[in-house]
Formats: structure tokens, sequence, C-alpha cells
């Protein structure tokens, strides 16, 4: 493991990590009317879900600062083990073996529960989606989208490990396993939702199950 690993905190806030869905379809996406916001077609189906880029930011949140002299100085400190992608973006790019060994805390034992959301918290991004199409269409009335409804029902599933803490691979390959669950069931524009990608942490109180949130 390399040494920039054991400046971290841990375990790691659940919450501080970044990684996007890949999802493969059956059929390929389409432009939203003339944006370059894309969609599933109607009846392409999920062929598979993976992640990449499981990460996390370099800062004092995610940062033991016991460690580090200097927050400003951290990159220059450990560059010879970072990637020129990582001293880009400022962020500590997980390889395979750091996957398997950093751990994840979220709960009070060693079982997590996912439930797909029932709010309708991305509906005001349709209209404004639905909304910039209409603007740049010259007949407004032909642009019509099926009505907002990202969830079609309330999915559950509980995921028990071996010990209190998960690792990072074990935690991500849970949300990979409940997406591939619970995305067939998403509508997003007429077709299942390949939008919200973008890993945004869970939330909940962890009695009736965390939420995943995706961002777009």
């Amino acid at each position: 493991m390399r040494k920039v690993i054991n400046v971290l905190k841990q375990p790691i806030n659940h919450n501080e990590l970044s990684f996007t869905l890949n999802i493969k379809l059956s059929k390929n996406p389409e432009k939203i009317g003339n944006l370059i916001n894309e969609k599933a077609p109607p009846g392409a189906k999920i062929m598979d879900i993976t992640v990449n880029r499981i990460s996390i930011e370099i800062n004092e949140e995610n940062i033991d600062m016991t460690k580090v002299k200097n927050i400003d100085l951290f990159i220059e400190e450990y560059k010879n083990e970072l990637t020129n992608d990582e001293i880009e973006y400022n962020w500590i790019i997980f390889n395979e073996d750091e996957l398997n060994s950093l751990v994840v805390h979220v709960w009070n034992k060693p079982i997590i529960t996912f439930l797909s959301p029932l709010s309708n918290n991305h509906s005001s991004e349709r209209d404004i989606i639905v909304a910039a199409v209409r603007k740049r269409s010259n007949n407004l009335t032909s642009v019509n989208y099926p009505p907002y409804n990202l969830y079609n029902s309330l999915q559950k599933k509980t995921y028990t490990f071996e010990n209190e803490y998960a690792t990072v691979k074990q935690f991500t390959d849970a949300i990979i396993d409940f997406e591939k669950l619970t995305r067939p069931n998403t509508n997003w524009f007429g077709g299942v939702d390949i939008h919200h990608i973008f890993y945004e942490g869970i939330r909940g109180d962890g009695k009736n199950g965390y939420e995943i949130m995706w961002g777009s």
C-alpha cells in the first residue's frame, strides 16, 4: 500500500467517496431534444453496471492533519506516489489493493440496508431540461415527455459483512448490486435513468435504511 494512504483518516467517511456509475445499455443512448444531455431510449435494458475512479478528495476533512505538516504541501510531499491525474484533480484514486484494505464505517453493526427513494428530488432538474429543449425548439408544442417518475416502487435490500467495518470495495460492490436491482425500475424521459450517475453519498438514520444519492 502506498505511504500516502496512511495519512488518510480511517475509517473513511462514506460521504467523502467519489465515483461514477458506468451503465451499459442494450441500445445506444439518445440525445434529449437538441441538448447534449442523454437518455436511455424506451425499451433499452441495462446490461451491466460498474463504477470507475473510486477516489477521495485531498482536504482537511479526509487527511489526518497530525501526520501532515501542511495540507498545501501535501501534493509536493507525496508527488512520487501520486499519478498525474491525482495531482491535477487533487484526488487520491484508490487502486485494487487499497480498495480491499481501506474500510468504511457507516453503521453500528456489520449490516447495511439500502432503499430506493420515493421523493421526486430531481423533478425540478427535469423541468429545467424540458424548458431548455423547448427554448431551442422551433415547434414548442411538439416537445413532450412522459411524466416524471424516477423510481416506480420502493425496494430494499440488506447487506451483511463479516466485520463491523466494510472495505471500500465491499461497500461499493453493495451499491453496484443495489443499482442493478433498482435502476431498471427508474423512469427518466421515457427510459431507465442513465443521467444521475455521480455518487453523492448516502442518507438515512440506519434504522429503516439508507438512500443512495446520485447527482448529474
